[in-house]
């Protein structure tokens, strides 16, 4: 299920099924996302983007999985959270991460 989003002609909102709960993702058909079917060995990470049409992440070759060790850091705040169609929930950016 397609609609128009926010007068972008080329960007459509939809909705995906993940088990029992339904969650509204963002596409633009003229850039599918690449498909994608592997097992994250032991003692690696599997880094999504949050563009699923247009993000270099463990999808691509030149980023594969990444090893345990390359991860440094944690995460402590939120940077952006989206609720589509309608914005950025700008009032979460900065708030912690517990």
């Amino acid at each position: 299920m397609f609609e128009p989003f926010g007068g972008t002609p080329l960007a459509q909102v939809g909705i995906e099924e993940l088990g029992a709960v339904s969650h509204r993702t963002l596409y633009i058909p003229e850039r599918p996302s690449v498909d994608f079917n592997d097992v994250v060995p032991p003692g690696h990470f599997f880094f999504m983007g949050d563009n699923r049409d247009n993000s270099r992440d463990s999808r691509f070759p030149e980023v594969g999985f990444v090893p345990s060790g390359n991860v440094v850091g944690k995460a402590v705040r939120i940077w952006l959270n989206w609720n589509l169609p309608n914005a950025p929930l700008w009032e979460r950016i900065g708030d912690p991460i517990h």
